[in-house]
């Protein structure tokens, strides 16, 4: 057995011991990131009251970084292995109740699966293959999304995203932001090390925004 598949194993036992622990406890989160996952266990789709998914958790930018229980982000050198999501997720529809859906460092580049999520509050896709956003079109209640660190360019997929409140594109391929003119709740927009994007004048109507990163 090669190492990658003895880890990919071990890390599907932690998952079922997880998903088996919330299914008597129901909390309403589950941390599944950094599994070395290549499936995602049938189990996980019964969890139908769940509400906090993380599948990835980690960000390698200079260094590696991982996310805390609290959300934030610190530097680590602890081992990690990103999940394989391409593929795994299409079942991700059975889970209604979901809001808060962490895939960042987790190998995935088709959103298709998460269209069905109309109840979706914050995705972080961070550090992911993902350029397509034309799945997220309809996810309406969506208020926080973070894209950096991945090669979308095309914002059009967001432009009826109204209750959009923070919007990271840090290093995107983005250059036009006139799909983001409508946005009128957005707050806070981080645009840092967008280099490409160079009339900000779709902002003008933004009268909401209260922080933005150009640095």
């Amino acid at each position: 057995m090669t190492l990658g598949r003895k880890y990919s194993e071990m890390g599907l036992d932690i998952a079922r011991e997880r998903i088996a622990q919330e299914s008597i406890e129901r909390t309403g989160h589950l941390d599944l990131g950094n599994l070395g996952l290549n499936r995602l266990p049938p189990e996980l789709w019964e969890l139908d009251l769940l509400e906090t998914l993380c599948l990835g958790g980690v960000l390698e930018y200079i260094s590696t970084f991982r996310r805390s229980k609290v959300g934030s982000w610190y530097v680590t050198d602890e081992p990690h292995e990103p999940n394989q999501l391409e593929g795994s997720l299409a079942p991700i529809a059975r889970l209604p109740k979901l809001r808060n859906l962490d895939c960042s460092g987790a190998l995935i580049t088709n959103l298709q699966p998460l269209a069905a999520l109309v109840n979706l509050q914050q995705l972080d896709l961070t550090s992911t293959q993902v350029s397509d956003l034309q799945p997220l079109a309809a996810l309406v209640n969506l208020q926080q999304l973070d894209l950096r660190f991945t090669q979308v360019s095309d914002l059009q997929p967001l432009a009826a995203l109204v209750n959009l409140q923070q919007l990271d594109l840090t290093s995107t391929q983005v250059s036009d932001l006139q799909p983001l003119a409508a946005l009128v709740n957005l707050q806070q927009l981080d645009l840092t090390a967008s280099t490409q994007v160079s009339d900000f004048q779709p902002l003008a109507a933004l009268v909401n925004l209260q922080q933005l990163d150009l640095s």
